[in-house]
């Protein structure tokens, strides 16, 4: 029996896991690393000794013990401006970490996606269980921390 199809029904998008993001909320830091790229070369060109000792430590993102919806855009503003330094070396620590709702997953699903563009290494502290439960759930990869 030959199928029918109704008119007014659109037929299913395939979907990626970015897509089921919506908005990158980096999106708009891909332009600036280009020039930031440019700035890092003439740096590395000729670096200063306080340089060398800065690059030389990671910068620090300490997850709060409630990293729900209301914390999620004091957290946005303190990644961007990790993700906007020049240090190539980022750490994670979830030790306080009691919680953790969706919009913090997907925020630190769009930090690990914008690592992979960004070439920058990034180091867990110590593992999360809550963490890692939540992912499990979601059905995402976050960052190295479920390896």
């Amino acid at each position: 029996m030959p199928r029918i199809s109704n008119p007014k029904t659109k037929p299913k998008k395939k979907t990626t896991r970015s897509s089921r993001l919506g908005h990158d909320p980096f999106s708009d830091a891909l332009e600036k690393d280009v020039v930031n790229d440019y700035v890092a070369q003439e740096e590395v060109s000729s670096p200063s000794k306080d340089k060398i000792i800065e690059q030389g430590k990671p910068d620090v993102l300490e997850l709060p013990s409630n990293f729900t919806i209301a914390g999620v855009t004091e957290a946005y503003s303190e990644i961007k401006s990790l993700l906007d330094s020049s240090n190539n070396e980022i750490e994670i620590d979830p030790s306080n970490l009691d919680s953790i709702d969706t919009a913090g997953m997907q925020l630190l699903y769009a930090v690990s996606e914008k690592l992979k563009l960004s070439k920058k290494s990034i180091n867990w502290t110590c593992g999360s269980k809550t963490i890692e439960n939540a992912s499990d759930i979601l059905g995402i990869k976050i960052l190295n921390i479920n390896e």
